[in-house]
């Protein structure tokens, strides 16, 4: 399997298995950092098993010098 350098630093991160699916939850103060990619969430969730990711809350994501935000 290939390994990923990725930094995730929250107030409260767990790992849990539901359905199958692996999974990393990450809740208040989230900041994400992959490669050229950073996202700041109230509330994370990474899916390892299908790879995708969902972030709720205030969002902010920031690509190179793109750089997008809301509030979900």
């Amino acid at each position: 399997e290939e390994e990923l350098d990725i930094s995730l630093t929250a107030d409260y991160i767990t790992y849990e298995k539901i359905d199958g699916e692996d999974l990393i939850i990450a809740k208040d103060g989230v900041q994400l950092k992959y490669q050229d990619i950073e996202v700041k969430a109230d509330y994370l969730k990474i899916n390892l098993t299908t790879h995708l990711l969902f972030a709720s809350g205030e969002v902010l994501f920031k690509q190179n010098e793109t750089e997008m935000g809301t509030k979900i």
